[in-house]
């Protein structure tokens, strides 16, 4: 599996560290996200999205320059610029790192606003979000440049679920 992830074009990093990373954080988290919009969009309508700002946070070497769990809630609830955010995301940058995390809270807070009051997460100046599918996954990935991308890194998603079907790390552990 670490061939797979080190070769995938889409990713930014090459380094050994953070592909293992990658590998951890899908092992624990999107896996079985992806898992649970799925079953959830069976029954309802779902929405699925990533978020891919990499913090500023060079005292957390793991995490800096990532986008790592948790990451969105400053973002979600408009905390970029004061300590509680800086606590999860670190300070700017930059003037234009600046600018871009404030755009990337506005995109997020309306998206949520906008699902709150009318159950539609589109609006403003959002691409077309469509209802996630099983088939299609389309995924919100807020970034300075917000786009869909229909399954991201499925490759990876397909052979780490399959892996953790004959996997339990309780096993691993005796």
């Amino acid at each position: 599996m670490y061939d797979l992830y080190a070769a995938d074009l889409q990713r930014v990093w090459k380094q050994e560290g953070h592909i293992i990373l990658a590998l951890g954080d899908d092992y624990a988290f999107r896996v079985q996200a992806l898992d649970a919009a799925s079953a959830q969009a069976a029954v309802a309508s779902t929405c699925y999205y990533r978020v891919n700002y990499p913090v500023n946070l060079p005292d957390q070497p793991c995490q800096n320059n990532r986008s790592p769990h948790g990451s969105e809630l400053p973002f979600d609830f408009g905390y970029v610029n004061d300590q509680t955010g800086f606590d999860f995301i670190g300070k700017p940058r930059h003037a234009q790192d600046d600018a871009a995390r404030n755009h990337l809270m506005d995109q997020m807070m309306l998206a949520w606003t906008a699902s709150a009051r009318t159950g539609d997460l589109n609006g403003g100046d959002l691409p077309e979000w469509s209802l996630f599918t099983g088939e299609t996954r389309p995924t919100m990935v807020f970034s300075v440049d917000a786009h869909v991308k229909n399954a991201p890194f499925y490759a990876e998603y397909k052979a780490m679920s399959d892996f953790m079907k004959g996997f339990n790390v309780f096993d691993a552990l005796k």
